[in-house]
Formats: C-alpha cells, structure tokens, sequence
C-alpha cells in the first residue's frame, strides 16, 4: 500500500468529505497493490479498518456508518484523486445516535456538551455527568408495545440510577424513540401501560416526560407547543422548568431539569410507527 496526503476541508455547517471540519488527513490507497476497485470491496475494507469514509473515482463515501445525513449518498470529494482510497485518520468526535459530534461541539438542544478539555461529551446536568454510548440503549429494530399506533418504551439506567431530562431525553432518542409529549396525554392507555410497568412498590414514582414551563407558569408539550391540561402537582418553583408525570394520580410534577435525583425512568414514545411488535 501507498500512502498519500490529501485535504478534505469544510465549513462549519455544511456536511459531506468536500466540506467536513478537519483539514490534513491521511489516505491510503487500495488499489495500488491489486486490491479490487469495486465499489462494494472498497466498502467493506474501510469499515474493516474502522474508516468513517471512503473514497472512489473522485467521490465520497460513508463507510457503513453514518457520517452523513444520508448514510450512503455520494458525496463531493473536491480535490480527491482519481482513485479508491479511505481514510485512516479519526475524527476528533463521535457518533451520537445519527450525528456525528465534534469534541467542541454542543448538540442542537443543548444536552450535550464538550467537556472541559474537548475530549469528549457531557449531559448538561448539575453534576455535568459524562456521556457515555456503551452506556446508552440499542435502537430498537421492533416494539414490545405499540399502542395506539405509537410505540412505547421504558428508558432507564441498567442500575436503575436517577437522571436528568437531558439524559432521559438522549436515552429516549438512542432508542430511535422521543422523550413522551403530546401522545402521553391524549392516550389513556399509554399512562396506563406506565404505571403497569411500576408495579405496586413504586407505583407513585414519576416519569421524565418532555413538558417544560413557560412564562406566567403554563407548561407546554415539546417540541410543538401543545398546551399540557395534565393536573400539575408539587411546588410552584420558579426554576422547575420540567416536569415528571406521575401514571398513579395521572399528575405532572414540577422539576428542575437539570437535578439528578428527580426520576430513574422516562417514557419514550415513537408517534406513528413503522416498527413492528417484537
């Protein structure tokens, strides 16, 4: 194999290998040894090498992860040589559910921050809990209930430890699901299959649902806006801008988002669904 130099540079914001945030990276070439050009062979040696890309006959490509908004679409390579090669240097981030995040990089809702030292990912909590995707649930490939239409999942540490609303919004969105809005108030069955899956001992304990107070006190379901008509219960706290609901009373209490002993479940929800019932 011969190495070669080659830049790929972007512009925050834009996306493919034409316009990416890193400058300088190292290409290797695969066919100068022989190896196969097609397509399909040069897909599979750059995922083998835990490339993120690749690149034929001038063009970009994902290497089987998704790099991109779109896993497989072809991407402009600007300078790129005529030739199959892939990328071996890594790329200062990671992927987040289908994001790729740079180490400097917040995410869109704020949820996540670059640590201290940009060197990884933090949730924006009282105690700046490190991010961590081993950590994280699979995506679900079908559903253990759909009601409704609507897929419905439990979110939870595996020992059962509180979290935060940004966590529990980010364990709902690893799921391929979305932290409970609207849905859980126009559905009956959904509040009730929540306090089912509580059982008697903690049957008052209350779920991380995606509600946040907006001025004059009213409480919003989001990310459209719906006015929440869900009895509110607990403290008039200014500073509690989320909310929990409570499935044994059918109320929602008032937290601040970003303390840590408020919940160890959410309820995540996928509207309409395309999964099937496991």
């Amino acid at each position: 194999m011969v190495a070669s130099r080659a830049t790929c540079s972007r512009r925050a914001g834009e996306s493919g290998c034409g316009s990416a945030l890193w400058t300088r990276v190292d290409w290797v070439k695969l066919n100068s040894s022989g190896t196969s050009t097609d397509i399909i062979a040069c897909a599979n040696a750059a995922f083998a090498r835990n490339a993120l890309m690749f690149k034929i006959n001038g063009s970009c490509y994902a290497s089987g992860r998704i790099v991109y908004d779109v896993e497989n679409d072809e991407q402009d390579c600007g300078d790129a040589p005529a030739e199959v090669v892939y990328v071996m240097t890594p790329l200062p981030g990671q992927l987040i559910g289908d994001t790729f995040l740079f180490y400097n990089e917040s995410s869109a809702d704020g949820c996540l921050l670059s640590n201290s030292d940009n060197t990884g990912h933090v949730f924006d909590d009282s105690e700046n809990t490190p991010y961590d995707s081993g950590l994280m649930p699979q995506k679900l490939t079908c559903c253990n209930e759909i009601i409704a239409g609507h897929c419905v999942e439990i979110a939870s540490r595996p020992a059962s430890t509180y979290f935060s609303y940004c966590e529990a919004k980010t364990r709902c969105e690893a799921l391929g699901l979305q932290l409970a809005s609207y849905e859980l108030e126009t559905n009956p069955g959904i509040q009730t299959y929540a306090h089912e899956k509580l059982g008697p001992i903690a049957a008052d304990m209350p779920f991380w649902v995606n509600t946040q107070r907006e001025e004059g006190g009213y409480y919003r379901w989001l990310p459209d806006g719906q006015n929440n008509t869900i009895p509110i219960a607990g403290s008039d706290d200014p500073l509690a801008k989320c909310a929990g609901f409570n499935a044994a009373f059918k109320t929602i209490l008032t937290f601040r988002c970003k303390n840590l002993n408020n919940s160890p479940k959410a309820i995540c929800i996928g509207p309409n669904t395309s999964l099937k019932k496991c």
